[in-house]
């Protein structure tokens, strides 16, 4: 009996059955993407599809993969999507913290802190021994590490863009 069943199982397995849906399903992984009637990025825009979305993956050609979204046929960059859902945010915060959290918040350390503090140097020994060129660097490797963009201001973007390419001739 056993020798029965698992050779069908075994041949499910190895076509890329899983019961989640159909195999050639795809999601949209990043916030936004364009479906294009070529594989070309200067194509003409079919739709504009938002995170999640679920495609039927009908051919790849290079970064392009053709698919299907809503009776809809076109061409997508085969970087924005994947086999899988996009995962969603996960915190650990209950929401009843009474601090801050970007006051609580361990900031990431820059290259040149972190290895200035491995050999043992102070944060105004490591300064002094960096020359001009390494300084100015360092200061802006500072300013882009404290630089975050938080979903809000990144689909404000989007919308300036799409307003923006709208408005040239």
């Amino acid at each position: 009996m056993m020798k029965k069943i698992v050779p069908p199982l075994l041949t499910l397995l190895l076509l890329g059955f899983h019961p989640s849906g159909s195999a050639s399903d795809v999601y949209l992984q990043s916030l936004q993407g364009r479906l294009y009637s070529q594989p070309a990025f200067n194509a003409t825009m079919i739709d504009e599809l938002q995170k999640g979305a679920v495609m039927q993956l009908i051919s790849q050609q290079k970064s392009w993969s053709e698919v299907r979204y809503q009776n809809k046929e076109g061409w997508i960059s085969s970087y924005l999507i994947k086999a899988t859902p996009p995962t969603k945010p996960v915190s650990l915060l209950t929401g009843e913290e009474s601090e801050s959290i970007s006051d609580s918040a361990r900031r990431r350390a820059s290259v040149v802190t972190t290895a200035g503090a491995a050999r043992g140097l102070a944060a105004s020994e490591r300064r002094a021994r960096l020359g001009d060129d390494i300084r100015r660097s360092y200061l802006q490797l500072r300013k882009i590490e404290r630089f975050s963009l938080g979903e809000e201001e990144l689909n404000h973007f989007l919308a300036t863009q799409d307003s923006a390419r709208e408005e040239r001739p």
